[in-house]
């Protein structure tokens, strides 16, 4: 199995475990899969809209994920930049994982919960904003 494929099967585990922790019946899944991909089983449905149905189900359960570092830093250039900004900052990579007052920076920024989930683009955004984040404390 490619990487992807084990990465499309340990989320449609998570959407499993996710739904049944948010009372959902597996009928209430199917429906909200359905509604989201068209697709009623979770095997007919690619990565993206797998990690959509997961994305959506977490939004409404109101989980957020674990706001460390993720796994895949060594593997990113994009998320090692990341890294050596945030260190800069002297900021947490939760950071980028919470918001106080509305979404957070990853998710106002890619639209993703998670920062190893977004594009090559919605990391160069983030990388942008946090670059743009120490030009205004070293103004100050």
């Amino acid at each position: 199995m490619s990487k992807l494929g084990l990465q499309k099967a340990k989320r449609m585990r998570a959407i499993v475990v996710a739904a049944n922790a948010a009372g959902l019946s597996a009928d209430a899944r199917h429906d909200l899969q359905i509604d989201l991909t068209g697709k009623a089983s979770l095997k007919d449905m690619s990565f993206a809209e797998v990690t959509l149905v997961l994305d959506h189900i977490n939004r409404l359960t109101g989980y957020k994920g674990h706001a460390g570092k993720p796994k895949t830093v060594d593997a990113d250039l994009q998320l090692q930049k990341i890294e050596a900004l945030l260190a800069d900052l002297k900021l947490p990579w939760e950071y980028i994982h919470s918001g106080k007052n509305g979404p957070s920076m990853v998710r106002r920024l890619t639209g993703k919960d998670r920062i190893e989930w977004a594009t090559a683009e919605g990391k160069a955004a983030v990388i942008v904003a946090l670059i743009k984040r120490a030009e205004k404390l070293k103004e100050a």
